[in-house]
């Protein structure tokens, strides 16, 4: 599966030929906002019955005939300068279409990226519609933040953040929010820690957790560790010593809890490697767990693409 980074990858390409030439000044707007605009493509005509599964951003600059283009999500009223819609047809779910929405000073445009590219079946494990729920705009999201004091405190700590992502789906796969409810979902990274937040976008209810960076390094320290991290086409795995007739296990999450792997391996393995270039990886944050006579360790790993 292609998570969020890989899916503004091909986005940056698609923004980047979708502004008018004559249009270097981009104007924020909510999701709302852009909503109609994406719903107006004539790809959606050919579908039988279009609904609508999710809508994310990211913050990112990029350079437009030598101009910066930034793209940003505004804390203090939850509007970007760039929306994706994700729909799906609710007669054949192998059909979606994915519509970038800009907006600048002649209007909005918008932009349907190949299906092809952007793999997003994985991301659900069912479909559950955005368009049959009452969703608070991108403005609630922004609320909600200001006013958790774990993110405001991650935010204020780290403002050169190198990764910073918003998705607003129905949830139907994470572990530790309601299921089939609608979530508003925020993934950011700073130089020295990660962060994660669910803002329900219905309710409020607002879920932030930060990771220290010191803590991953602690933890590569002990018998249980992963290398080269950051990695890119591959990890080493060192396993710790265990008895033959212990019951192992090794499993990789990504920061949503979604397993992504399942190895197998036997309780003598010391090392073994594992190749990035399959499961769809993409530049992130992913989890090891070792499960081994019902003990569990955890470590983290980056990958950069």
């Amino acid at each position: 599966m292609k998570k969020l980074s890989a899916l503004f990858f091909v986005i940056a390409f698609a923004f980047i030929v979708t502004i008018p030439a004559n249009a270097q000044l981009l104007i924020k707007f909510s999701a709302k906002d852009g909503l109609k605009e994406a719903q107006s493509v004539p790809e959606l005509s050919a579908m039988q019955n279009p609904k609508l599964i999710a809508i994310m951003t990211e913050n990112y600059v990029m350079d437009y005939n030598g101009i910066p283009i930034s793209v940003a999500f505004d804390l203090s009223n939850g509007d970007s300068e760039m929306w994706l819609y994700v729909f799906v047809d609710a007669a054949d779910t192998t059909k979606n279409a994915f519509v970038l929405v800009i907006n600048t000073m002649m209007g909005f445009v918008s932009h349907v990226l190949p299906d092809e590219e952007l793999e997003f079946d994985e991301f659900f494990n069912e479909y559950n519609f955005l368009d049959e729920i009452e969703w608070k705009d991108s403005y609630f999201l922004a609320e909600n933040l200001k006013n958790n004091s774990d993110f405001q405190t991650f935010y204020n700590e780290g403002k050169n953040l190198d990764l910073f992502q918003i998705i607003l789906l129905v949830n139907t796969s994470l572990e530790n929010i309601e299921l089939y409810e609608p979530y508003w979902l925020l993934q950011a990274e700073s130089s020295d820690a990660y962060h994660f937040c669910t803002v329900h976008s219905l309710i409020g209810t607002t879920n932030c957790q930060s990771i220290s960076t010191s803590v991953f390094e602690a933890l590569s320290k002990s018998d249980f560790n992963i290398y080269p991290n950051p990695a890119k086409d591959y990890i080493n795995i060192s396993l710790p010593e265990l008895s033959k007739d212990a019951e192992t296990q090794l499993s990789i999450f990504d920061i949503y809890g979604r397993e992504i792997d399942r190895l197998s391996i036997s309780a003598e393995s010391k090392e073994i490697r594992y190749l990035l270039n399959q499961k769809g990886f993409s530049s992130g944050m992913y989890f090891i767990k070792y499960f081994a006579n019902n003990k569990q360790l955890t470590i983290p790993f980056i990958i950069e693409k």
